[in-house]
C-alpha cells in the first residue's frame, strides 16, 4: 500500500517536472525569438507587426478629421499605442514597439493656394555667376506653387546671388544631409512639435522634407531613424520625412554653414530655439520664422516682402520690427516673424 501511493507520487513529480521543464523550454524560445526578431540596436521594433498608417487612417475614419480633441482620446483607447498628445499644432502619436507619427494640422489653407497656382509654371533653377549662393526649398510645390520663390529669388539674383530652386520630392533626405552650406536657406514647408516623451511639452521643432515616407523608409535611413534625425508625419492626406535639429547638429558638426541666413516659411518654425540652434551651432548667422500658425498667404506675401526688405538695404530684425504679425490671421494667432542670432545682418 505505502509502495503504490510512493510511485503515485514519484509519478507526479515527474509530470510536475516535465511540465515546469516544457514551460522553461517556452520560455527560453520566446526570449531567443525576441531577442532575435523584435529587439533591434536597444530599440523595441516588432517587424511588420504593427500597421502604423493603418490604425492613424482607422482613427480618422473613426472620429474624422476636424476633431483633434477626440482623435486624441480614440489614440489613447489603442492597445498598440503607448501614449497620444497634443502639443500645438501637432498631434503625437508614439506606438509601443517605438515608431512615431506626428500629426501637423495645417493652417496653410489649401484652398486659398490653389487661386495662385498659374504662376507655378515659371521655371527657377540656376543663374547668373556670383559668389554668393541662394538655395530655395518648395517641398510643397504641388499645393502651393512657387510664384513667391520666383519674386524671392528675382531679389537675390539682383544682389548678386546664385540662386537654386528645389521643389516637392526634389527636396529629400540626401539634399538635407549635404546641401545647405549656403549663404540664404529659404525653406517654406510645414513645421511640427514633437513631444518625445508623452509628458504633453513641446521637446523640438521638426520640419517637413518632400520624401514620403513608405514602409521602406526607416530601414532606409535606419542611423538617422534610430537617432532620432528624422521622424514621420502625417500632412494632410500624405506621409512625410520630417527632420529634427538632430540631423542638422549631426551633418553640419564639420560643414559649417558660411554665416547663413535660414529663413524656415513655416507654422512654429521659431516658435523655441530647438530647430534656431541646431543651424546657429553649425555656423548660420541668423535663423528666421513664424513664432506661432500662418496662413498660406500670409506666409507667401511675407516671404515676398521680407526678402524685398532686404534687398534694400534692411536688417534680419528691422525686417522682423516691420512686419511684426504679418496679416489679420496671424494676429489671430498671435504668431509674428522673429529671429534668433544676429539681428544686425544684411544680405
Amino acid at each position: 500500500m505505502f509502495g503504490r501511493l510512493m510511485r503515485k507520487h514519484l509519478c507526479a513529480m515527474l509530470v510536475f517536472l516535465f511540465l515546469i521543464s516544457a514551460s522553461l523550454e517556452s520560455a527560453i524560445f520566446t526570449s531567443a525569438y525576441i531577442q532575435k526578431n523584435i529587439l533591434n540596436n536597444g530599440g523595441i521594433i516588432f517587424r511588420n507587426s504593427i500597421k502604423h498608417e493603418e490604425i492613424i487612417e482607422k482613427g480618422f475614419r473613426c472620429v474624422g478629421r476636424n476633431n483633434f480633441s477626440r482623435l486624441l482620446k480614440w489614440f489613447c483607447t489603442q492597445p498598440m499605442i503607448k501614449f497620444a498628445t497634443y502639443v500645438f499644432n501637432t498631434l503625437n502619436v508614439k506606438f509601443v514597439d517605438g515608431s512615431y507619427i506626428l500629426i501637423i494640422e495645417s493652417c496653410k489653407l489649401h484652398n486659398i493656394s490653389h487661386c495662385y497656382k498659374t504662376f507655378s509654371r515659371v521655371s527657377i533653377s540656376s543663374f547668373a555667376d556670383g559668389n554668393r549662393n541662394a538655395l530655395l526649398l518648395n517641398p510643397f510645390e504641388h499645393v502651393y506653387g512657387k510664384w513667391y520663390c520666383r519674386e524671392i529669388s528675382k531679389d537675390l539674383q539682383h544682389k548678386g546671388y546664385n540662386v537654386v530652386y528645389k521643389g516637392d520630392n526634389e527636396v529629400n533626405l540626401s539634399l538635407m544631409r549635404y546641401n545647405l552650406c549656403v549663404d540664404i536657406l529659404y525653406m517654406d514647408t510645414h513645421a511640427g512639435c514633437w513631444d518625445i516623451d508623452g509628458d504633453g511639452i513641446l521637446d523640438e521643432i521638426v520640419v517637413s522634407i518632400g520624401e514620403t515616407w513608405d514602409d521602406d523608409t526607416g530601414e532606409k535611413y535606419h542611423f538617422e531613424y534610430e537617432n532620432k534625425m528624422i521622424v514621420e508625419v502625417k500632412i494632410g492626406d500624405e506621409y512625410f520625412v520630417a527632420f529634427t535639429p538632430g540631423l542638422i547638429r549631426y551633418y553640419y558638426q564639420h560643414c559649417f554653414l558660411p554665416n547663413s541666413l535660414v529663413y524656415i516659411a513655416a507654422c512654429y518654425a521659431a516658435y523655441d530655439r530647438s530647430m534656431a540652434d541646431s543651424f546657429l551651432d553649425a555656423g548660420a548667422k541668423t535663423y528666421m520664422g513664424w513664432s506661432r500658425e500662418t496662413v498660406f498667404w500670409t506666409n507667401s506675401m511675407v516671404s515676398v516682402i521680407a526678402f524685398r526688405l532686404l534687398y534694400k538695404g534692411f536688417t534680419v530684425k528691422r525686417v522682423c520690427e516691420l512686419i511684426g504679425y504679418g496679416g489679420l490671421f496671424n494676429v489671430l494667432f498671435k504668431s509674428k516673424l522673429v529671429f534668433y542670432g544676429d539681428g544686425n545682418l544684411k544680405i
